[in-house]
């Protein structure tokens, strides 16, 4: 192995997938190579046989034999290859079924540039090491792992009226907990440094393993069930735990938190903030106990940082009109592609007053911006003809996430960063697309100046949305488009004004206007003269 190169093969039923993942992946820094490229899964299989890769990368649905299929096929004949399934939030049972033949990992679609390589440099180094790891041990904490980064947001969300996610058991057995009738709850526990000249990872991560060994043994000897996934900068704690040992727990909490501070007070301007979420009683609302210990976590900077805070210590705030104000504002910045809209509407709302930052209302719709841009740039797409995943690499890099910001103030600014770059990606491909779709919707209105011409047609035409299509003919043009259309009209009114014997209500009537009437009106408004005068002078 150390004298050639990693071999990998990308596996999807689309090329243009199989092209972009291409592009994607930073082969020779890593030191590997692409040894084939597949669009079904027995494709797939012989080319597996053929070249026997270190690492596949394969869509999950495939036609002839899925992705699935092939990875228990390898399992049972035997092959030491590693896995790297792509699946959507919507294909959950396809996703967890990958966990269940022990992949290596699994990427959500629309694949993230940054993301993609950093699993391909951990099973790489792993492969090199000798040490690919697919011990139970492992197995197990991918599950819980799934379970945490997504399941208990999304998925169980969207199925929580399924039986497998309101019956304890079933839950077990999905994912390998040992969860009993009690309480759930969420908690964070984030090191926010706020030093003029930052620590190194290996200092903030040498703190955050401290204190994940802390938390484990506290909360080892009073709940049911307990396990965590790693953020950027700390971690996320589940657990399950018997009604009646509450006012213990928090006691626990508070006194786990005393000695969290005593770790911080030794590196000064390290903040270390416990974000505790609400509890709930039954296995239906974990998705909603997760939303809540995110929002007391967005709620550290209002409140403040290195301390404890409950989820019942949330404000609440009277903002319902104005997130009905900001949605319209950033969906119309969407509609039109304007950054400098989208920049100003987002500045506007992190510039609240601290009550309203610390609020849950607050909060909530802040998590909502990323729902309201992705259907606002679907939507765009969808109207525009547009690929949203195609080729391009990820709409502008990693999106906002909590977990690894120090400030509201940053979370703005990445923000305004990452979907501020999707509005110019965006722009960049209506270019690309349209090359010149002015001089298209000019031509059209040249060729049917005798019709009524409106605006959505045209921009039907020239494959752009309405509020898009107006903004920019009046970006390339300097007036609107509206207003080209009359002033065509016009200028051919005065042509057969000129050299016709036709009258007014016959002209009118060749050149769509409704009625003689409007047209002598809108006439006199644009030349100065009725139609009749300008015949006369000119005629």
């Amino acid at each position: 192995m150390a004298n050639r190169k990693i071999q990998i093969i990308i596996a999807d039923d689309e090329q243009n997938i199989c092209e972009m993942l291409k592009q994607l992946i930073r082969f020779d820094e890593m030191d590997m190579e692409l040894v084939h490229m597949s669009n079904d899964g027995e494709d797939l299989k012989k080319s597996i046989m053929l070249y026997r890769p270190e690492i596949v990368i394969t869509d999950i649905r495939m036609p002839v034999t899925d992705g699935l299929e092939v990875i228990r096929w390898c399992n049972e004949n035997g092959y030491k290859t590693n896995f790297v399934v792509l699946s959507g939030y919507h294909q959950f049972e396809y996703a967890y079924n990958a966990l269940k033949y022990k992949v290596n990992d699994y990427l959500l679609k629309p694949v993230n540039e940054d993301e993609l390589n950093e699993t391909l440099l951990r099973i790489g180094e792993k492969i090199r090491k000798g040490s690919v790891e697919k011990d139970n041990m492992v197995y197990i904490h991918t599950v819980h792992d799934y379970f945490m980064r997504n399941v208990a947001h999304d998925v169980i969300k969207g199925r929580k009226t399924s039986s497998t996610f309101s019956n304890l058991d079933e839950i077990n057995k999905e994912f390998m907990l040992n969860l009993k009738p009690g309480r759930f709850r969420f908690i964070y526990l984030i090191v926010d440094d706020r030093r003029a000249e930052k620590r190194t990872d290996e200092q903030v991560t040498s703190v955050i393993e401290k204190l994940k060994s802390m938390v484990e043994k506290t909360l080892a000897g009073q709940c049911h069930e307990h396990i965590s996934t790693e953020q950027p900068r700390g971690f996320k704690c589940f657990i399950n735990y018997a009604p009646d040992i509450e006012a213990e727990l928090e006691r626990e909490l508070k006194n786990l938190y005393a000695r969290v501070r005593a770790l911080a007070d030794v590196f000064s301007g390290m903040h270390i903030t416990m974000c505790v979420g609400k509890a709930v009683d039954s296995p239906s609302e974990i998705p909603y106990a997760s939303n809540c210990a995110w929002n007391t976590l967005f709620c550290r900077f209002g409140i403040g940082t290195n301390r404890i805070i409950w989820y019942e210590q949330l404000g609440e705030a009277d903002i319902e009109e104005k997130t009905k104000d900001w949605t319209k504002q950033i969906q119309h910045a969407w509609d039109v592609l304007d950054e400098e809209g989208f920049h100003n509407v987002i500045q506007e709302i992190f510039s609240m007053p601290r009550s309203v930052e610390a609020s849950k209302e607050f909060a909530v719709f802040v998590k909502h911006i990323d729902d309201i841009v992705d259907e606002c740039r679907e939507n765009f797409c969808r109207q525009t003809g547009l690929d949203p995943s195609g080729e391009n690499k990820g709409w502008g890099g990693k999106r906002p996430f909590l977990g690894s910001i120090n400030s509201l103030e940053e979370y703005r600014d990445m923000m305004i960063r990452v979907y501020g770059s999707q509005i110019r990606e965006c722009v960049r491909l209506v270019d690309k697309k349209n090359l010149k779709p002015i001089r298209l919707a000019c031509s059209f209105v040249e060729e049917h100046y005798q019709e009524a011409i409106k605006l959505e047609d045209v921009a039907e035409i020239v494959n752009l949305n309405p509020a898009y299509f107006s903004t920019l003919f009046v970006r390339k043009t300097g007036q609107s488009f509206t207003e080209y259309v009359t002033l065509f009209k016009i200028k051919k009114a005065c042509e057969l004004l000129t050299n016709s014997d036709m009258n007014i209500n016959e002209i009118a009537g060749s050149l769509g206007f409704p009625d003689a009437r409007y047209f002598s009106k809108l006439f006199r408004k644009k030349m100065g003269l009725k139609p009749t005068e300008y015949r006369r002078i000119y005629g």
